[in-house]
């Protein structure tokens, strides 16, 4: 009879022990945005964003014959936005002070606990990428490339001389750049993630994106080529009537383009035209960071006080929803 009885309060006292930690999870479960931030955090994304302001104005008849003067509306640039390709959740920008700076800072903004994180302080310019093994390649003074954690530690110089626009593989293993300071021949270089020589790509290229580990696109004007490295074979992907492509991402199995009169996408050779880029208005490195939203930099510029030689720009980083066509405007302390 004892035993049964101690093995009722040994049941009652497990049960007690599973409830309580239980109840402990939930109470201190913290919002996770990985993969999928709607799921995650579900009102993250409308609570970080707000609607533009109706500030996009042209005067028709600008009486100003000289270089107007341009009034920079906010007091920190942010541009050149990377989406984390492990967490949809946080955003890699460039921010740059409009008073006087010449290189920015590396930040990474996190949708679900709406922070800013400067990571690389007033050393970095060009463009920069992150991998999906958690690293972020960059450039410094110099043009010289290194890369870094996000957490700002374990700082590796990748390159002892100046190269550009370095973006990841797939798997991390390898990036690719443009060399800069060649007086001949391609200048196009990859390399492997502890910056160890690869190979050289016989082609010049606006912009590039990886395909696969083994395949690259690349843009030259308004024609989009695909590059095999195993079988160094070349071959048309796509001709769209865009004016040199600025930025590439492929995900989705949907190639996103950036170009100077707008942003489209391309999948199953079917090519579509989102959205036009003109003088008050312009996108820039738009990307997909989930299937339905959008990640972009956009330029505004306001005209309506071009009579006295004043235009008001305002460069903002930005999302938008592919199914109900609106932009949003991420809540930055700009």
């Amino acid at each position: 009879m004892n035993m049964l009885n101690d093995m009722k309060y040994m049941k009652l006292i497990i049960t007690m022990v599973l409830v309580l930690f239980l109840f402990s999870c939930k109470k201190d479960k913290p919002l996770i945005c990985i993969d999928n931030p709607i799921a995650g955090c579900p009102e993250q994304y409308t609570a970080r964003t707000t609607a533009y302001k109706n500030i996009q104005k042209w005067d028709e008849n600008p009486n100003c014959l000289f270089m107007p003067n341009y009034i920079q509306t906010t007091n920190f640039l942010y541009s050149k936005p990377i989406s984390n390709p492990n967490n949809s959740g946080e955003i890699l920008i460039r921010r740059i002070n409009q008073i006087g700076a010449t290189f920015g800072d590396l930040c990474i903004y996190n949708f679900c606990d709406n922070s800013l994180k400067v990571i690389v302080d007033n050393s970095m310019s060009y463009r920069f990428d992150w991998s999906s093994d958690n690293w972020i390649i960059f450039n410094g003074h110099g043009g010289i490339l290194w890369k870094v954690k996000p957490d700002g530690t374990n700082f590796i110089q990748l390159t002892d001389h100046g190269g550009v626009d370095a973006v990841w593989s797939p798997d991390g293993s390898k990036y690719l750049y443009r060399v800069t300071g060649l007086p001949t021949g391609s200048n196009m270089r990859v390399s492997f993630s502890d910056g160890s020589f690869d190979r050289i790509i016989p082609h010049n290229m606006q912009s590039w994106v990886w395909l696969s580990d083994k395949e690259v696109l690349f843009s030259n004007n308004n024609t989009i080529y695909k590059y095999n490295f195993e079988d160094e074979e070349t071959i048309l992907f796509a001709s769209l009537p865009i004016q040199r492509a600025s930025f590439m991402q492929y995900k989705y199995e949907t190639l996103f383009v950036s170009a100077n009169n707008g942003f489209y996408e391309i999948k199953n050779n079917e090519s579509l035209y989102i959205d036009s880029s003109y003088l008050t208005y312009k996108s820039y490195h738009v990307q997909a960071i989930t299937p339905n939203y959008l990640l972009l930099h956009r330029i505004i510029q306001d005209t309506s006080d071009y009579a006295n030689c004043n235009v008001h720009v305002t460069n903002v980083i930005s999302l938008y929803n592919r199914t109900t066509k609106e932009e949003r405007m991420i809540n930055l302390p700009y």
